[in-house]
């Protein structure tokens, strides 16, 4: 039996969520960037996997042309963006008056992306396993494997 998707996203929720609080609880400007350069970068990678792996082949198995649970991922996903160049923003000007302002964004974020996580975690990655036989998950797992970090290393488009 393969992995399931369910299992490999979640361990990198919680893989994410560890940088994104080491983000938090950074002490200035220089520290939170370093933080947020890595959870940025990891963030839009997991992203890329959803919306060009994942998604696409549980709409197709599914039927799904529009509306359902991938869109109003990709709609999460638009607002988790505008929210990630907030926060980029302000660890680009690396003034203390910026470091203030991380703060509002960062509790924004940490709303947003535990409603998202939650949803796919209890509803949509147990639905794409449910829908995938193993052949097809070993398959987009290997797909995972060579997503090109050209499509995810891009920062705060």
């Amino acid at each position: 039996m393969s992995q399931a998707i369910l299992d490999f996203m979640m361990e990198d929720h919680h893989r994410l969520d560890g940088i994104f609080a080491k983000m938090e609880n950074a002490k200035n400007v220089a520290e939170a960037k370093k933080y947020f350069i890595e959870f940025n970068y990891g963030l839009r990678r997991h992203i890329v996997w959803e919306e060009k792996i994942f998604f696409p082949i549980f709409e197709k198995k599914k039927g799904l042309t529009r509306g359902g649970p991938t869109e109003a991922m990709r709609a999460d996903h638009k607002e988790i963006k505008k929210l990630l160049e907030g926060i980029h923003d302000c660890v680009a000007g690396e003034s203390a008056k910026e470091f203030k302002k991380i703060k509002k964004f960062e509790e924004d974020f940490r709303d947003l992306i535990s409603t998202h996580n939650f949803k796919e975690e209890q509803m949509l990655y147990g639905w794409i396993d449910d829908v995938l036989d193993d052949k097809e998950k070993k398959n987009i797992f290997k797909e995972v494997e060579n997503v090109s970090p050209e499509e995810y290393e891009k920062c705060c488009e």
